[in-house]
């Protein structure tokens, strides 16, 4: 069976702070503050990569929902020449630092497969940064275009799970849940290029 989308890496050093029933957000935040101070892998700065064709489009939609969320950020890794580029970063007041990436199955002009669960290239990426106490969340390209809303309920929920902060999954609570996308293997993602799978739903994007 294929892992699905949307794909949450929990970084495990602050699993123990997720509430199942929030009693007193303010202490949960002082705590959860408390144990991240310091521990948490910084940016170097601003991202030059090139952004995704429906990253725009998604960014308009989660910044009116978390208005601290910033576009293409810049972290620097010692094990490459290059630094990881994330596509969105959300930092909360608690300290709690989040990760959220759109991935499409191919590149649009070369075609090439990309995040592919094969090619271990995300779960290298995702390590580096739960182990800099980073949350990291996959969202597919799918579900970014046609279910923006939703995903921004899968971070709320997440926002409540670990930071016990329910203020942003209340305003979305009427919101339906996110449809769950398989993720595909570089076999499949040929296929999907060879059909032009992304037009299937890029168009309603510009909608």
């Amino acid at each position: 069976m294929s892992p699905n989308y949307p794909k949450p890496a929990v970084v495990k050093n602050i699993s123990h702070c997720q509430p199942t029933t929030v009693i007193n957000k303010k202490r949960n935040e002082i705590e959860l503050s408390q144990l991240l101070s310091g521990k948490v892998l910084q940016p170097t700065g601003q991202s030059d990569a090139t952004a995704g064709v429906s990253e725009q489009s998604f960014y308009q939609v989660i910044n009116r929902i978390f208005p601290s969320v910033i576009q293409g950020v810049a972290f620097q890794n010692p094990e490459f020449s290059y630094p990881y580029s994330a596509d969105f970063v959300l930092l909360h007041s608690s300290g709690l630092s989040i990760d959220i990436e759109i991935d499409e199955p191919y590149v649009g002009n070369t075609l090439a497969p990309h995040h592919c669960t094969d090619q271990g290239k995300d779960d290298t990426r995702n390590a580096f940064f739960t182990n800099g106490n980073w949350i990291v969340i996959r969202f597919s390209e799918k579900q970014a275009v046609k279910y923006p809303l939703r995903c921004c309920k899968v971070i709320a929920s997440v926002l409540a799970q670990v930071a016990g902060d329910c203020t942003y999954l209340t305003k979305l609570q009427k919101i339906p849940d996110l449809p769950t996308d398989p993720m595909w293997t570089t076999k499949q993602a040929k296929k999907w290029a060879c059909a032009d799978y992304r037009k299937t739903y890029l168009p309603n994007y510009w909608k």
